[in-house]
């Protein structure tokens, strides 16, 4: 069934501090977040979506379902994968409405994965971002025979052979506060993320830094060094599904593996050399695109 979640504010002071929480001390200020003088306003970070969904996943979450998990059913759930495409950059002063719905469930050797596809729209109706968010819950069995919503599931995309050397490569410092100050600028707030017991019972090696971060700053370098700094040329991106953990502080490595016609794609390794995100794109509008 589809779910709605009322109205946020999408205030400057959101945009800045989302965009600020992603930074390290060597960064510097990009206008388009944070340059309020701007006749145009500022623009929300490619990613701040994810804030919104999030918020509807914690205030309604088993209203997705036709028959709401167990408790014990969605604490085995781990954010899989994701896809988002921008409409509309959100900006400073937008008010942004949810809808969503359930679009694929299939059932797996280990679990199942849910995919649900969430719309945001400015007050005036207009699309702003389509978000697509799959969950893998672990060792859960779908209760009826899993299917997918054709014409409502996230852009297929090929991925490209991995090529023997990435074009190039960029260390991302992850500093030991990075999940909480995360967490507070963007308005995300998951335990497993910020309190080491929630994360050791959950089974966890220690506190993690929350996927969409890791993923967030990846987009960041991203956009600086094929983008233009511009993050209002990002069209779309995808995670083609979260891995390994990022323990802080730690040491992360952005892999830019090909970039050609606005189509980048990469991956992201943790400290140990393991992927924590696998078969990442951005795709960016051309440079001379108005948005």
């Amino acid at each position: 069934k589809e779910c709605e979640l009322e109205a946020q504010y999408i205030s400057a002071r959101w945009i800045m501090s989302f965009a600020a929480g992603l930074m390290t001390d060597s960064d510097s200020l990009n206008d388009v977040y944070f340059d309020t003088t701007n006749v145009n306003g500022i623009v929300a970070h490619p990613m701040h979506g994810w804030a919104l969904c999030w918020k509807f996943i914690l205030d309604k979450g088993p209203e997705r379902y036709a028959k709401p998990p167990l408790r014990e059913e969605t604490i085995r759930g781990v954010h899989y994968k994701e896809y988002v495409v921008i409409h509309r950059p959100i900006r400073a002063g937008d008010s942004v409405s949810l809808k969503c719905r359930q679009v694929q469930a299939l059932q797996k050797s280990k679990g199942c994965t849910i995919t649900t596809k969430y719309d945001l729209y400015s007050k005036d109706g207009e699309l702003l971002v389509t978000h697509w968010i799959t969950d893998y819950m672990r060792g859960v069995n779908l209760s009826t025979v899993g299917g997918s919503i054709q014409g409502l599931l996230p852009p297929s995309t090929e991925i490209p052979k991995r090529p023997k050397t990435p074009r190039f490569e960029e260390k991302l410092v992850i500093p030991a506060n990075a999940a909480h100050v995360y967490t507070e600028c963007a308005r995300i707030w998951n335990p497993i993320h910020t309190n080491k017991d929630v994360a050791l019972k959950a089974g966890l090696p220690d506190v993690i830094l929350h996927g969409t971060a890791h993923l967030s700053k990846a987009i960041d370098r991203i956009v600086n060094r094929l983008g233009g700094a511009d993050p209002r040329r990002v069209k779309a991106v995808s995670c083609g599904a979260f891995g390994a953990n990022v323990l802080m502080p730690s040491t992360v490595t952005l892999r830019v593996l090909s970039f050609a016609e606005g189509m980048v794609h990469f991956d992201l390794l943790n400290q140990q050399g393991q992927q924590a995100i696998r078969d990442g794109l951005v795709i960016f509008h051309p440079p001379s695109s108005k948005v």
